[in-house]
């Protein structure tokens, strides 16, 4: 029998990482149905209307303080600068406990499921140590673990050095039977900066299955833009971005859409401005998959400048869904994109402004782009990434009965 935990599915109320475990049980319920994830309670939309997500489980997670916030910050009267802040404050400990009291539960009932007879594969969501001392020596269960990326490691500049999580990757990586690379890049940075042996790792690459999202259409104005979706903090290379798209947006009169990430910062602003990009500027944070879906097939470029990334899902969903593509040379990008997008040099942003004129001066170019992108996708389904791990635990089971 597998076992997963609660980690990810109690962190992430969405995301990439709570969605892959989501499909992966999917999979392993329509094939197996051996594998239990026991959580007391979650908030995550990826566990929703899942038919193998029953023992345990609620989804009415326990309520913030009543929502008086919106209310308070709408009316004027005498206290309000007093009155907000400790609304706030109440709200944020409240928060705090009940997350402490959840999490300490689902510890509490994953301890319990570990000391059963019947599991054979234990894999974690997350990073948390917590079932170290209970099955440190047991050879009976094995242990696999994901991991995502070394970001920590390439760019420790942006970390804390104290940073719990990667302290816990690493003794993970040492405490697993077997890991699971998302990405030949990130394999190889468990190699160099872990000592990991190679046979201990099995790569498996993340999906996207955001063809199948239904369709939105939304009243926005803007119909020639060049998207960037995310965080654009620290090695997501905003700034070198930045100054390498501003020549594209003036020569070919087409606007900046920033969607996600947290509102625009007083230093972004002022970086925007003095290029002369505030004016043709958005930030937008999106609610629904449909809405992702809907900036990606409008947009007339999608760049994705980061020096870094384990994988990068956003790539596969703009193949998918024939946006043409700009994106960075390192880490996984080329394993991702293969030939299906133009990539450049993310240090020099000469070489991004070069890259995005060849999509827009070439309608040859930017049509080759994208249906060699829709091709690509097909690469990186859900399916295919959960039949891959269910293929992986078999042969772990198949490798512990010999």
């Amino acid at each position: 029998m597998i076992l997963f935990d609660f980690q990810i599915f109690l962190n992430q109320k969405y995301g990439g990482i709570s969605l892959l475990f989501a499909e992966v049980m999917e999979r392993l319920h329509n094939q197996r149905k051996d594998f239990e994830v026991p959580i007391i309670c979650t908030k995550n939309e990826n566990l929703k209307n899942r038919a193998y997500f029953k023992p345990y489980s609620f989804f009415s997670f326990p309520k913030d303080v009543p929502e008086i916030e919106d209310w308070l910050w709408g009316k004027s009267f005498s206290g309000k600068t007093i009155i907000y802040p400790i609304y706030k404050s109440i709200k944020l400990f409240y928060n705090k406990i009940v997350f402490r009291l959840i999490y300490r539960r689902n510890r509490n009932l994953i301890s319990k499921r570990l000391k059963s007879s019947d599991v054979q594969i234990f894999h974690p969501t997350y990073f948390d140590t917590y079932f170290f001392s209970l099955i440190k020596n047991d050879k009976r269960i094995k242990k696999v673990i994901t991991i995502y990326d070394l970001t920590h490691e390439r760019f420790p500049g942006f970390y804390k050095l104290s940073d719990v999580a990667l302290k816990n990757r690493k003794n993970l990586c040492d405490f697993s039977d077997k890991i699971i690379s998302i990405s030949e890049s990130t394999k190889k940075d468990l190699l160099e900066f872990y000592q990991i042996p190679e046979e201990k790792i099995e790569v498996i690459h993340l999906g996207s299955n955001i063809i199948k999202v239904p369709d939105k259409e939304l009243n926005f104005i803007w119909k020639d833009y060049i998207l960037f979706v995310g965080d654009r903090g620290g090695y997501k290379n905003f700034d070198n971005f930045i100054k390498g798209i501003a020549p594209v947006i003036y020569k070919y009169k087409v606007n900046l859409v920033l969607l996600g990430g947290k509102k625009l910062s007083g230093a972004e602003k002022e970086s925007l401005g003095k290029l002369n990009l505030l004016g043709k500027t958005i930030h937008i944070n999106f609610s629904s998959d449909s809405e992702l879906k809907y900036y990606y097939q409008n947009a007339s470029l999608f760049v994705f400048p980061s020096l870094y990334e384990g994988f990068g899902i956003p790539l596969v969903d703009a193949m998918a869904l024939g946006c043409p593509i700009i994106c960075s040379n390192t880490s996984s990008f080329p394993e991702v994109v293969g030939d299906a997008a133009i990539q450049f040099d993310p240090w020099f942003s000469e070489s991004i402004t070069s890259a995005a004129e060849q999509i827009f001066r070439s309608n040859a170019i930017r049509n080759k782009m994208v249906q060699k992108g829709l091709v690509r996708s097909k690469e990186f389904t859900w399916e295919r990434c959960a039949d891959k791990h269910i293929d992986f635990y078999n042969r772990i089971l198949s490798e512990e009965s010999l």
